[in-house]
C-alpha cells in the first residue's frame, strides 16, 4: 500500500501539481482510503517532503559512490552539479518541496537530512586534509557548512531564474567556491 501511496502522489504531484493534488485523488489513484494514507504520512506536505527526501538521497548516494576526484574542489563540483541537476529535472516540484521544507520545524526531519549531508560534505574535507590539500587547522564541519550555504545559494538561483544546472555550477558555483578554497586575506594580511 505504501509503494502504491507514493507511486501515485509522485506522479500526481508532477503531473497536476503539488497545490492541485489532494489526499483524495492520491487514495483513490492507490485504492487505499484517505485515512490508510495518515497510518503513513502527517499530511500533503509530510508526504511530499518524504518522498523528495528520498530521492534526493538516492541521488546523493549514487554520487558518493562514483570514483573520487582528485581535488575537493572536483569532488564539491561533481556532487553538487548532480544535485542541481536532479533539482533541475522538475524545478516547479523542486521549489514546492523548499517551500514545504522550510515551513516544517526542525523536529519533522529537515535536519536529521541536512546533518546527513553536512557529514558527508565534512568527510570530503577530512579526506582533502588527509591528502594535504586543505590545512590540519581547518574546522571540517564550518568549512562543510560553507560549502553547503553556497550549493543552496545556487540551487535558490537556478530555479529562480533561468540558468541551466551546469551554466549554474560554471558560472556561479566554481568561482564561489575556488573563492572559498582560496581565501581572500592576502598573505602578509592581518586577521
Amino acid at each position: 500500500k505504501l509503494k502504491r501511496i507514493k507511486e501515485v502522489a509522485e506522479h500526481l504531484f508532477r503531473e497536476r501539481g503539488y497545490e492541485a493534488t489532494t489526499i483524495r485523488d492520491i487514495s483513490e489513484g492507490a485504492d487505499v482510503a484517505v485515512g490508510t494514507i495518515f497510518l503513513y504520512f502527517k499530511d500533503k506536505s509530510d508526504l511530499l517532503i518524504k518522498l523528495y527526501d528520498e530521492a534526493l538521497e538516492t541521488t546523493w548516494q549514487a554520487v558518493l559512490a562514483e570514483e573520487p576526484r582528485d581535488t575537493l574542489l572536483e569532488n564539491l563540483l561533481t556532487a553538487f552539479a548532480k544535485l542541481l541537476e536532479f533539482h533541475a529535472r522538475d524545478s516547479r516540484l523542486a521549489i514546492t518541496y523548499l517551500k514545504e521544507v522550510l515551513s516544517q520545524d526542525a523536529s519533522q526531519g529537515w535536519s536529521e537530512g541536512l546533518n546527513r549531508f553536512l557529514e558527508q560534505l565534512t568527510s570530503l574535507v577530512q579526506q582533502a586534509q588527509d591528502r594535504g590539500e586543505v590545512m590540519r587547522g581547518v574546522n571540517a564541519l564550518q568549512a562543510a557548512r560553507n560549502f553547503f550555504a553556497l550549493y543552496y545559494a545556487a540551487l535558490t538561483g537556478m530555479l529562480s531564474g533561468s540558468l541551466t544546472a551546469e551554466m549554474t555550477v560554471q558560472h556561479f558555483l566554481k568561482p564561489a567556491l575556488e573563492l572559498q578554497l582560496h581565501g581572500v586575506m592576502s598573505k602578509g594580511g592581518s586577521q
